[in-house]
């Protein structure tokens, strides 16, 4: 046995062996005769299954936090308010324009384009802004497109020698399609409803999906079903990031979860305390609030978060089906 080992071993039988000499026998036989003692009462006698616990010391569990919860439901409900969409969509396409410069050899063109003057972020935020000029429903005061050599993810650049009067695209406030007179027109408003959108996403899913298949997989290519396959991965996107609402059937509908009324949120008093509108603020793109202006349909209002105005509520209910979704089957050739 080495030498520590054996040491070790002789200190802790020296210290047993001195702990038992300090034991006084006349103690020990007092103290079990005392345990021990005929008169004493017997143990309380227990029913099978009748067991007494001593009081827990810890706290008991908490419930969730309300301010929390709250917040946690308007995020969920705002997913589709522009801001929200496009930080939804930028980092999805952020993603990707990564996969492609890493997969991609030089020189192949790219389906998400890219500029390489900017970074990433820069890249990412222009082609969604591009996206949403195309469809019509980008407002002027969201802001211009990142100007070339634009590096916002590195922080020496964000907060270094730069242009301060330049204001990067951040959408905000509601969508064109929500107010009944909007002071920055679109092109195009109904663009931004529910349906139009999922649409778009589903044309633009088919040429990333098409392309990946010919770069990884070009014997398949030519026999997969894209159209299906750009639909079923929106709609599973939409459900992972909270767009899709439990009433849509197939398709969407024509309206986002925050332009209608959730009686539920709104009457919870701690939704009442953090988000109670102010009638006489503006939203946060110069946009005079509903309950100020009296716009909307038959007076009907919702709570928001949009600089505290009150958002429309639609007159009519959502349409998931009918003519345009039997439609959209035609002439993508999606089975149902």
């Amino acid at each position: 046995m080495p030498y520590f080992a054996a040491y070790e071993e002789h200190r802790r039988a020296s210290g047993i062996a001195r702990a038992l000499e300090q034991i006084d026998p006349q103690r020990v036989e007092m103290a079990n005769a005392h345990r021990f003692d005929p008169d004493d009462p017997p143990p309380p006698y227990s029913l099978p299954g009748d067991t007494t616990e001593p009081p827990s010391l810890t706290s008991p569990p908490r419930g969730p936090d309300p301010v929390e919860r709250v917040r946690a439901a308007v995020e969920l409900r705002d997913k589709g308010t522009p801001g929200s969409m496009f930080r939804l969509l930028a980092e999805q396409q952020l993603k990707r324009l990564q996969q492609q410069i890493h997969d991609y050899p030089p020189g192949r063109e790219h389906v998400c384009s890219f500029d390489m003057s900017l970074d990433y972020q820069a890249n990412a935020e222009n082609n969604i802004r591009k996206h949403w000029t195309d469809q019509g429903i980008w407002k002027d005061g969201w802001g211009a497109a990142w100007p070339r050599g634009s590096q916002p993810m590195t922080p020496l650049w964000l907060w270094g020698e730069r242009d301060r009067s330049f204001w990067p695209p951040q959408p905000r406030g509601r969508w064109a399609h929500e107010a009944a007179s909007d002071p920055q027109s679109v092109r195009d408003p109904e663009a931004s409803r529910p349906f139009p959108q999922f649409m778009y996403q589903v044309s633009t899913e088919r040429k990333w999906i098409k392309d990946r298949l010919e770069w990884e997989q070009p014997a398949t290519a030519m026999e997969a079903d894209l159209d299906n396959m750009a639909f079923e991965a929106v709609k599973q996107m939409w459900q992972e990031q909270g767009l899709w609402r439990s009433q849509w059937a197939t398709l969407p509908g024509r309206s986002w979860a925050h332009e209608e009324p959730d009686e539920a949120l709104e009457n919870d008093p701690w939704y009442k305390k953090l988000y109670r509108p102010n009638p006489d603020a503006q939203t946060s793109d110069g946009e005079q609030s509903c309950a100020a202006t009296g716009a909307g349909d038959n007076g009907r209002r919702t709570q928001s978060l949009f600089g505290g105005s009150a958002h429309p509520a639609p007159s009519a209910p959502d349409r998931a089906n009918g003519v345009q979704t039997e439609r959209t089957f035609r002439i993508l050739n999606i089975k149902t």
